[in-house]
């Protein structure tokens, strides 16, 4: 994932594998909005994940002791990924999708 100008609420990125498609492709730009503090279930969603950043689908959230958690998953992916997703490692949002023209 390539990042430009993070500082500002809203940036683009170069997604960059194929775990979102049909949605999102590789070398698709994806628009974040990172000043985000409500995320739904089916929102996609960028977050750190250790040192990379991930890109995938809210498939649930829940609280628990007063903790919000997320289950993410990529769209062309089987599963659901194995780690919860805390609010602090997330990035922001997308709001738009421009696909790559092959």
């Amino acid at each position: 994932m390539e990042t430009k100008n993070t500082k500002s609420k809203v940036f683009s990125c170069q997604a960059n594998g194929n775990s979102m498609s049909p949605t999102i492709y590789s070398g698709d730009t994806v628009t974040i909005y990172t000043n985000n503090s409500v995320y739904d279930t089916g929102d996609i969603i960028l977050y750190h994940k250790n040192d990379i950043q991930v890109l995938h689908r809210i498939v649930c959230s829940f609280l628990c002791s007063k903790k919000q958690f997320y289950i993410t998953k990529g769209d062309a992916l089987a599963s659901d990924d194995e780690d919860l997703v805390i609010p602090s490692q997330i990035i922001g949002k997308v709001l738009h999708i421009q696909h790559h023209q092959q």
